[in-house]
C-alpha cells in the first residue's frame, strides 16, 4: 500500500481509516431522540422502533452516493466512495433516526468531523479507527451510552444496529456498518455500507475474517442536551481526512 497523508503525516503510522457502512432505506426525516427516563415505557419503545425505520430508510437512499450531499454520480456495488466513507455513511443514518444530539442527516460535513456531543467531548464522526488524539464514532457510542458491545453475534443485531470489524488482534477497528435486516429463519441479518458501496450484504460476507462486533443501539439512553455549536473549519482538511480508504 503506498504511504498516504493524514493531517500532514503519512498514513503508515497510522491504523486504517473511516470505512463507511450503514442500512438500506429511503430518506425520511430525522425522527426526535428518545428523552432519558428511569424506565422504559411503551411510547419509548414505539419511538425506539421509529428511529431504526428512519435510519434503515436513510441508508437505503444513500448507500450508493459518493458525496453526502449528492446523488450523483452513483456508485455501483462494490465501487469505491472515497469521499463518503463508512464512518460517515453510518453517523449519517443515525442522525436521521434522531440518536445525534444537534445533527441532521444532510448537516455538512465539518459538523460531523468534529462534533462536540453535550457532554463537552468532541469527537470525529468521519472516523472509526484508532487514531491518537481523535475520539471516534465507537468513542461517541460507548462515552454517550448510546449502546453496547455484544460481540460477534449476528442473533442480536437489530435494523439500525452498528457492526464494527476490529483488525485480528482487535487493537484496531477498521470498517462500520449499519445493519439493514435482522436474522429471520434461515436468512442471515444484512448491512448496508459504503467505500466500497455495499447493499444489504449478509453479515457473514461482510465480517468476511471473523472479526465483527454488533453495536446495539439502546435509544432510551439518549441525553436530551443540546451539544456545543463548533465554529467551521478549513472544508479542504475535512475532504482530505475524509478521502482516505481501506477498500472493502
Amino acid at each position: 500500500m503506498t504511504a498516504m497523508s493524514f493531517l500532514g503525516k503519512s498514513l503508515r503510522a497510522f491504523p486504517a481509516v473511516t470505512l463507511g457502512v450503514a442500512l438500506l432505506g429511503m430518506s425520511a426525516d430525522p425522527v426526535q431522540a428518545v428523552p432519558v427516563g428511569n424506565q422504559k415505557t411503551l411510547k419509548t419503545a414505539r419511538a425506539s422502533d421509529k428511529w431504526r425505520e428512519a435510519a434503515v430508510q436513510y441508508a437505503d437512499a444513500h448507500w450508493n452516493w459518493t458525496t453526502w450531499d449528492d446523488s450523483t454520480p452513483r456508485a455501483k456495488d462494490g465501487q469505491a466512495q472515497p469521499y463518503f466513507e463508512c464512518a460517515e455513511f453510518v453517523a449519517r443514518a443515525l442522525a436521521a433516526g434522531g440518536l445525534v444530539p444537534g445533527l441532521k442527516p444532510d448537516d455538512p460535513q465539518d459538523s460531523y468531523y468534529h462534533y462536540k456531543a453535550p457532554n463537552g467531548k468532541e469527537y470525529d464522526l468521519l472516523l472509526i479507527s484508532d487514531v491518537f488524539g481523535y475520539r471516534n464514532l465507537y468513542d461517541f457510542i460507548m462515552d454517550y451510552d448510546l449502546g453496547a458491545d455484544v460481540g460477534d453475534d449476528p442473533a442480536k443485531a437489530r435494523p439500525g444496529d452498528v457492526v464494527v470489524i476490529f483488525n485480528s488482534d482487535y487493537s484496531d477497528k477498521l470498517h462500520t456498518g449499519l445493519v439493514a435486516q435482522e436474522v429471520k429463519g434461515d436468512a442471515d441479518s444484512t448491512v448496508d455500507a459504503h467505500n466500497n458501496a455495499h447493499y444489504r450484504r449478509t453479515y457473514q460476507k461482510f465480517d468476511a475474517n471473523g472479526y465483527a462486533h454488533v453495536i446495539h443501539i439502546d435509544p432510551g439512553v439518549i441525553k436530551s442536551q443540546k451539544p456545543a455549536v463548533q465554529p467551521p473549519s478549513d472544508p479542504d482538511l475535512i475532504r482530505s481526512h475524509a478521502s482516505h480508504a481501506h477498500p472493502f
